[in-house]
């Protein structure tokens, strides 16, 4: 991400806005359809005290979200 915004001449948060506006549009929301178990797991993103949770179909073994911080995330994410 870094070296992209260098070569084109923009901000390193600029060039992580303008991936994740477009990571959404090509991805857009998980497919459900069929999940039937999910499975949770909180990870050390670096040294120190910044996580991310991930939520998983262990079936089908995908990736359905992945999000920054612990426990709180997943509030966000069941509707």
């Amino acid at each position: 991400m870094r070296h992209a915004a260098v070569w084109h001449g923009l901000d390193w948060k600029t060039a992580k806005a303008i991936d994740f506006r477009q990571m959404q549009r090509t991805l857009g929301p998980p497919e459900l359809d069929g999940v039937r178990m999910l499975a949770m797991d909180e990870f050390a993103i670096q040294r120190g005290h910044r996580y991310a949770t991930v939520i998983i179909d262990p079936e089908r073994k995908r990736v359905l979200w992945v999000g920054r911080g612990r426990r709180k995330a997943w509030n966000s994410w069941k509707r």
